[in-house]
């Protein structure tokens, strides 16, 4: 009988996570008349979790005994987090098998992992599908919001779903699809980016993934070069009939690159000019050129028209060599500077720029959604165009919280070029100064003074402001306005648009 065995647990209820242990104390005793061998068994709970100190015991009547029941699930994801219900039974040995049973219960707590993975992380083309895998490794089931961005903002991300919920101890394939902006013309852009997967409530840390999208121009480059191959071929055949029909080609005599050095900031581009003389120092005409970059990944440069694109901060010999004709190489050295870190800019689409009117009916230069440039009706509307369209962000350093104020002390920059050709400024005056010399000092009043110790004078009233400025007056050696009016203490009370060259 059952009544020959007493059997109790000191915890009845435990918890644990798995890849720990906890343990409870069975005390068995023998309630009968004769000496008795005990078995002690546990039924209904998974034999790899837990181990006993004892599997059998005996005891003379009325003795008692203990036994150490430990559990230790594993950490995997099949240790899935409940409530486990099972029992702790103790038999005796002799031929009625009396057997006496207590109800026990486990309570594994969750824990959290999960693994992701992203293919292609490198693709090419405007809108590329991607796929993010998601690995559960939890013994629950893990919700997370997913995300992506680049450095500038200028990709789009889509996920399908954009909160996927993912099974315990299970993967997800979750489609993503990333959008670059598309430049005008000229070399494919280049965009790093991350995708992101965040565990709702925090219980696990984000996990990322880079990705790389190159994204090619509306007009690619092979259409510049069968441009220029056309007006090549063209130059040719008139060379050809010239040397036949008239006297042979002038020999080259000095060869120059203009300018000699050039400063870009990623993502801007310029165009190299190639001129021959003879030795009377005529130009001459109608000679091939070819280009070459000494490292296209920092700068690279269209082979037959010298059209620099700027891609990563370094410096670069964009190099011009004579085609079918012995003469000297000549370089220029071009410099590509990283962008000056600016929150406070306005983006906008040069394509779409035109002018409009503001909601307080002011003359505007505009996109559609960004106002640009706010103009009067005296001020240059033509070369606020021009100059916008140029660029892609209007950036301002140390900008007053005074809508329309212009202050002397303010810092404006354009950055980002369009590779839309425009006409000429006209209303613009320029401040030359020696950036050699350019330093910062700070004030006894606590302000931050960026000068040249002559003619360039920044004032702002925050260091990492002044840093910022410091590192755009720099890269140029003057600094220029579109409708430029100054008091006479010589102190700048109005301009239209401020840039630098």
């Amino acid at each position: 009988m059952a009544e020959n065995i007493q059997l109790a647990a000191d915890v009845q209820t435990l918890e644990v996570e798995p890849g720990q242990e906890i343990e409870t104390t069975i005390s068995i005793q023998n309630l009968g008349v004769a000496v008795g061998v005990f078995t002690i068994a546990i039924d209904g709970l998974d034999p790899t979790w837990y181990r006993l100190s004892s599997n059998n015991v005996s005891l003379f009547p009325g003795d008692q005994t203990t036994a150490t029941l430990t559990i230790a699930p594993p950490r995997l994801g099949t240790s899935l987090a409940r409530t486990y219900e099972f029992q702790c039974k103790v038999s005796s040995q002799k031929e009625d098998e009396e057997e006496k049973s207590i109800q026990l219960s486990l309570v594994v707590r969750p824990f959290y992992e999960f693994l992701i993975d992203y293919s292609p992380q490198r693709a090419r083309g405007a809108r590329v599908a991607h796929t993010l895998s998601i690995t559960n490794s939890s013994n629950s089931e893990l919700g997370l919001e997913l995300s992506g961005r680049d450095a500038d903002g200028l990709c789009q991300f889509s996920f399908e779903p954009e909160a996927p919920v993912v099974a315990p101890n299970a993967t997800l394939e979750v489609p993503v699809v990333v959008r670059g902006k598309r430049p005008l013309r000229g070399a494919p852009v280049q965009y790093q980016y991350e995708v992101t997967a965040t565990p709702v409530d925090d219980v696990a840390e984000a996990s990322s993934r880079p990705g790389f999208l190159e994204v090619p121009a509306r007009i690619p480059v092979w259409v510049f070069r069968a441009a220029t191959l056309a007006v090549v071929i063209a130059v040719i055949g008139i060379a050809i009939w010239y040397f036949v029909f008239f006297e042979p080609k002038a020999p080259v005599a000095a060869l120059n690159v203009s300018p000699s050095r050039v400063a870009l900031t990623e993502g801007e581009s310029s165009n190299l000019a190639a001129t021959m003389f003879d030795g009377d120092g005529n130009e001459l005409v109608g000679r091939l050129v070819s280009w070459a970059s000494s490292d296209p990944a920092v700068a690279s440069v269209v082979e037959d028209s010298g059209f620099v694109q700027a891609l990563a901060p370094g410096t670069v010999i964009i190099t011009a060599t004579l085609q079918d004709e012995e003469f000297d190489p000549q370089s220029a050295t071009v410099t590509i500077l990283p962008t000056v870190v600016s929150t406070d800019c306005l983006r906008y689409d040069p394509e779409a720029l035109r002018f409009g009117v503001s909601k307080d009916a002011k003359l505007v230069v505009t996109d559609g959604e960004v106002e640009v440039i706010t103009l009067r009706p005296e001020d240059s509307q033509v070369d606020a165009m021009n100059l916008a369209v140029r660029h892609n962000g209007r950036c301002f350093i140390g900008r007053s919280a005074t809508t329309g104020e212009v202050l002397s002390s303010e810092v404006e920059f354009w950055i980002g070029s369009s590779g839309i050709e425009s006409d000429e400024l006209r209303s613009t005056e320029c401040l030359p100064y020696s950036p050699s010399n350019v330093q910062l000092r700070n004030t006894a009043s606590g302000d931050w003074v960026v000068t040249d110790g002559a003619s360039l004078l920044l004032e702002l009233d925050d260091q990492e402001d002044a840093q910022a400025a410091l590192i755009l007056a720099g890269r140029h050696s003057s600094r220029c306005y579109i409708d430029l009016s100054v008091n006479e203490a010589n102190q700048v009370t109005y301009y239209l648009a401020q840039f630098w060259e």
